[in-house]
């Protein structure tokens, strides 16, 4: 279940553009792009933070997308990235903005889990 924007803040911030490559054939941003774009924000986040991906592999064991409004060629967007803890399971939260209407196009609720020497890991590598 998604918490609400509320319960946790903005650990992150990440804008860009719609490149022209991204869209359907009606216009629309293809739907797995968000899931790419929610990834490069991650990794930006990790590394932000000090944390070596190469070291700590965050692997996606569950997701949940909500789409709300398009984004369509050359519409600048900001995901707004939020992250949570329980246990092994990190849930990154990102919302995905229209910079020009200040609308969410889409929301998206990952569960991650670190995996360190291919097990998973219990560091507290985000203290969190």
């Amino acid at each position: 279940m998604r918490v609400s924007q509320a319960d946790s803040p903005v650990m992150f911030a990440r804008a860009d553009r719609v490149r022209y490559n991204e869209v359907d054939m009606h216009g629309g941003v293809n739907n797995p792009i968000y899931l790419v774009w929610t990834q490069d924000a991650r990794l930006d986040f990790l590394r932000s933070r000090g944390v070596d991906p190469n070291i700590y592999l965050p692997v996606v064991m569950e997701a949940h997308i909500v789409y709300k409004n398009f984004l369509t060629a050359d519409d600048e967007y900001r995901i707004d990235l939020r992250v949570t803890r329980e246990k092994l399971n990190h849930q990154f939260l990102a919302d995905i903005v229209n910079l020009k209407t200040g609308k969410t196009a889409a929301i998206v609720d990952q569960r991650i889990v670190f995996f360190k020497d291919k097990k998973p890991s219990r560091d507290n590598i985000l203290s969190l």
